[in-house]
């Protein structure tokens, strides 16, 4: 099983408390199968992406760089 989470399951952010609690349940439930899963031929990882450039992140870009500064997005 490959399940896609995010750098919100290593670092949080403020103001995303669910989505960043959504993504460290993920990684644990991520490594409990693992743990589980193994001795039966059940692998399972999960992939952290940083900032993909969607509509949605597309919206934001303006407001954090008000906030944070400039950013650069690829």
């Amino acid at each position: 099983m490959i399940n896609i989470s995010s750098v919100h399951s290593l670092q949080a952010s403020p103001y995303k408390a669910a989505y960043v609690a959504a993504k460290h349940g993920l990684e644990g439930f991520s490594k409990v199968l693992a743990l589980e899963g193994g001795p039966h031929g059940v692998t399972s990882n999960y992939v952290c992406p940083a900032f993909v450039r969607t509509p949605l992140v597309e919206n934001q870009i303006a407001d954090q760089a008000r906030t944070w500064g400039s950013l650069r997005m690829r």
